[in-house]
């Protein structure tokens, strides 16, 4: 009697799991992922917050004439001390003093702009952005390489900002670090060679034109983010996969999409003849319902789908049924 009660419980399983035969859908998503290799982000703006806005609410709570800031990055050429700051060639004290006195001759009164500093690394400068963050775990779930090109800046610990984690990402290049910064195409450059793909493999990201510019001259695709939601709806249709729903393991998902991750990788490996060294099973939610999610998973170099219906008293009863089994 037991032996049959596991029959049918497998049975339902491998109807509810099945291999992606590629239907129609999957065949545009895949071949998207052929062309496109990477991800490559901006941090401010992008990742974190944009400065702009913390420039204008200094700027008023400082009484500072409101665009002092901006026209102080805009002017001096090369060599004004915003520039040289991002490019590494002055430290943080010396760049409080020289754009301090910049900023003070353009707004005619003083700008405490070490206080502008502090603002610029700390409070939700420090929090990265939800929706990039899922977007970032959903492209490497498909195998995509992830990049920061940020320009970017010594602290006063002598520590680039970067308040980012780091396994998320396969290269990290920043101006301070490379005495380069961007709109130069040698920097550019120098993030797809660390990446190991050509600019026509790359997707990039950033919320100012000159920059998005730039990378287009170069050949890579590019996005100009402004609204967050829209900008991730234009990568998904790029890249021609979801950005969104990623499950890494049982902990992150909510209660009610949870999913029995060791026996699931248990029941996979043992189905698809997969040894105990194979890789990880990654997991992404399809559908966000919570009564019938949809999830696509790989490992083992295979796709499958998964279809998680709600309990009901009788699959509550096979499901502990199968536990127990394995007890």
């Amino acid at each position: 009697m037991m032996l049959m009660k596991k029959m049918r419980t497998a049975a339902r399983l491998r109807s509810q799991l099945w291999s992606l035969k590629m239907p129609s859908l999957c065949h545009r998503s895949f071949a998207a992922i052929s062309t496109y290799k990477a991800v490559i982000f901006d941090m401010y703006g992008v990742l974190i917050p944009s400065p702009v806005k913390l420039a204008t609410v200094f700027e008023q709570q400082n009484s500072v004439p409101l665009g002092t800031l901006g026209r102080a990055i805009r002017t001096g050429g090369e060599l004004n001390a915003w520039k040289r700051f991002m490019r590494g060639e002055i430290g943080a004290e010396e760049f409080v003093e020289a754009f301090g006195r910049q900023c003070s001759e353009i707004a005619g009164c003083p700008v405490p702009i070490g206080s502008f500093l502090s603002d610029l690394t700390s409070g939700p400068m420090t929090r990265p952005l939800p929706v990039m963050m899922k977007a970032i775990l959903c492209a490497r779930s498909r195998g995509l390489k992830t990049a920061v090109l940020s320009n970017n800046f010594f602290q006063l610990n002598g520590d680039p900002f970067l308040p980012l984690d780091h396994s998320l990402f396969d290269v990290i290049v920043e101006s301070c670090r490379e005495g380069l910064s961007k709109p130069d195409p040698r920097i550019y450059h120098l993030c797809l060679n660390r990446l190991g793909v050509s600019a026509h493999e790359a997707v990039f990201l950033d919320d100012l034109e000159l920059n998005v510019k730039a990378a287009v001259q170069l050949g890579m695709h590019a996005i100009k983010v402004g609204d967050l939601a829209v900008s991730v709806k234009e990568l998904e249709g790029m890249l021609g996969i979801p950005l969104s729903g990623f499950v890494p393991g049982p902990d992150s998902a909510p209660w009610a999409t949870k999913l029995p991750m060791d026996r699931l990788t248990q029941y996979l490996r043992k189905a698809l003849h997969l040894s105990d060294e194979a890789d990880p099973v990654a997991v992404q939610q399809l559908s966000p319902s919570q009564s019938n999610s949809l999830y696509h998973l790989t490992t083992g170099g295979r796709h499958l789908l998964l279809r998680k219906q709600q309990k009901t008293s009788r699959a509550m009863e096979t499901e502990y049924r199968l536990g127990s089994s394995n007890t």
